[in-house]
């Protein structure tokens, strides 16, 4: 007989928002150098990111399907070539905006932001190897549908230990 687990796998999407992001017209010099962080999969080196390669004005963001992503947003590449070998992850450290390349999972209430990206980055192989199986293993499909299995007693406690890990094991970035 089986042991039974206490663990429960939920799907992403009930744990989050899944939002888009999207690309402002290049040719639209009005929509560049602004002052929002435009997040793009170039700019995801560390686990936490709070500012971009790219800078795009509110103007761009009226104008196209990118959106802002509040501070504690985690970002996830879900279309790229890196995804053959790796999925990356990060949280934001302030309002950002994605490329259409990303995803931005906005947690609910019940799970930090960091504890979510650690499940992602934890789960990494077997989504891959589910990915791997695909037609097109450098873009993600129907991720919002990933299983994951949040301890639910670390969903709502240990902030303060969890803060303190991830601050250890992944610096704060300034890009």
């Amino acid at each position: 007989m089986k042991p039974q687990s206490r663990w429960t796998e939920t799907r992403l999407k009930y744990l989050c928002r899944i939002v888009g992001g999207g690309t402002p017209a290049k040719e639209n010099l009005e929509f560049w150098n602004g002052y929002i962080p435009w997040v793009s999969p170039k700019d995801m080196g560390a686990f936490y990111v709070s500012d971009a390669e790219d800078h795009i004005t509110t103007e761009a963001v009226a104008a196209s399907a990118t959106q802002i992503v509040p501070k504690g947003s985690v970002i996830v590449v879900v279309r790229s070539g890196i995804l053959r070998h790796t999925i990356p992850v990060a949280v934001t450290t302030r309002h950002v905006a994605i490329n259409q390349d990303m995803k931005a999972l906005i947690a609910h209430g019940q799970i930090m932001p960091e504890y979510l990206a650690f499940l992602i980055v934890a789960n990494q192989d077997r989504f891959l190897g589910q990915w791997r199986r695909k037609a097109q293993p450098s873009k993600v499909s129907r991720w919002s549908c990933w299983r994951i299995a949040p301890a639910r007693r670390l969903l709502h406690t240990n902030s303060t230990v969890l803060s303190n890990f991830s601050a250890a094991k992944y610096p704060k970035s300034t890009t």
